[in-house]
């Protein structure tokens, strides 16, 4: 049994800084 829960947590933790990162972007890059 190969345990994907841990790969799971990460792409999904990986895509929420990814999501902070861009939306704090779009605060920094307004004028």
């Amino acid at each position: 049994v190969v345990d994907v829960s841990w790969p799971l947590e990460r792409a999904r933790d990986a895509h929420q800084r990814l999501e902070d990162g861009a939306s704090f972007g779009n605060i920094v890059l307004q004028p």
